[in-house]
């Protein structure tokens, strides 16, 4: 079967699937703080409020944003006027995934709506993993600063949790927009993990051209082709050689179909 070097072509139709992006969302926008507001259970027949929507699955890619609003805080019964707030770290990620901001240096000036974005295929074990977003607020030009983090009894009570499932589990069906395209069965990598070569292997209903494409975990392309996929089995040669050790994400896309997987790189 013929192996053909693959690289990579990342068309427009498959970038919203795998990039971090993120842009403020505008119901909050008259809001100060971080949204949605952490997962706080209701009481007395009262029903549950804020939290992250949706659930994550092993294997498959994920994301959720935060909206970020800087104006005045209420610190220890004072109010606090920060000139900007700084996105430290988020902390306790499931394995797989990491976080990126809008703006890229996780910098919010104050009253400019910003947001951050929590990413990734969750690699680790399933379980309910508790977030903690960790900031530093700056005033008098940054000439004094304060931590300051969300959840918090004080600012934002509650919790931002991840609920991480197996991939089998009832609530993770495979998303309708990175459903396998109607004329592949199915795709297999192996090895995987690999250190340099990897083979792509693609069985194919019908034959056509197939745009297939690598990106790493910041959204960024590492090599990008088109492949002439024939009716039946396909074997592709996937050179990583080049690549730094970690998790990657592939994509096959044809029109606005695209199945996805990950390759790790050891």
């Amino acid at each position: 079967m013929k192996k053909i070097l693959l690289a990579l072509f990342l068309v427009a139709a498959a970038t919203p699937f795998f990039a971090q992006d993120c842009e403020p969302d505008p119901q909050y926008l008259d809001s100060v703080g971080v949204y949605p507001l952490p997962f706080v259970a209701g009481e007395n027949g009262e029903p549950d409020t804020g939290g992250i929507p949706d659930t994550a699955c092993v294997g498959i890619f994920y994301q959720t944003n935060f909206t970020i609003i800087v104006d005045t805080f209420v610190i220890n019964g004072t109010q606090a006027v920060p000139e900007y707030l700084v996105i430290d770290d988020i902390e306790n990620l499931p394995d797989g995934m990491t976080f990126a901001c809008n703006p890229a240096d996780c910098t919010y000036l104050f009253q400019e709506p910003g947001c951050a974005s929590v990413y990734g295929i969750p690699t680790g074990d399933p379980g309910d993993y508790s977030l903690q977003i960790s900031g530093t607020a700056y005033f008098f030009g940054g000439t004094i600063n304060f931590p300051i983090s969300f959840p918090d009894p004080g600012l934002a009570p509650g919790e931002y949790i991840i609920h991480v499932r197996d991939a089998g589990d009832e609530n993770c069906g495979e998303p309708s927009a990175i459903e396998s395209p109607a004329a592949i069965n199915s795709v297999a990598v192996a090895p995987n993990p690999f250190t340099d070569f990897t083979q792509i292997n693609i069985q194919a209903a019908t034959a056509g051209t197939y745009n297939f494409a690598v990106t790493d975990l910041l959204g960024r392309t590492v090599d990008r082709q088109t492949l002439d996929v024939r009716e039946g089995d396909n074997s592709f040669t996937f050179d990583g050689s080049d690549l730094a050790k970690g998790i990657y994400i592939y994509a096959i896309s044809q029109g606005d179909k695209v199945t996805s997987g990950k390759l790790v790189v050891e």
